[in-house]
């Protein structure tokens, strides 16, 4: 995911994203909640801003794409680069990234830092 998602930024000047671990099990266990509760969702049991920062990153700004039922990688980052919030969030001015899927209930999470 990493790899598509640079090359998407790439083709629009951005830089690219470096994965994060943090970020990484952030945005897996939101995707483990989603499939807990059935739901695609942003909300969890704090805002996204409250969890980046639980996990130790001092940001300055945050977005998170959620997902359900693609079935691959290419075909999730294609419904968010056809969806304009998502696609504004996937070449947002963010320099780290984690990503999730559970039960096809994908998550990414980016954070710029403070």
């Amino acid at each position: 995911m990493l790899a598509l998602l640079n090359n998407l930024r790439a083709t629009v000047g951005k830089n690219a994203l470096a994965l994060n671990s943090n970020m990484t099990k952030l945005a897996q266990a939101h995707s483990d909640y989603q499939s807990a509760i059935k739901t695609m969702t942003h909300d969890d049991t704090k805002p996204l801003g409250d969890r980046v920062t639980a996990c130790g990153i001092r940001w300055g700004g945050v977005a998170e794409n959620v997902a359900y039922n693609s079935k691959t990688v290419p075909q999730v980052i294609d419904a968010w680069t056809n969806s304009p919030g998502h696609y504004h969030n996937m070449i947002g001015d963010y320099e780290i990234v984690g990503f999730g899927e559970t039960n096809l209930y994908w998550t990414q999470d980016f954070a710029r830092y403070l």
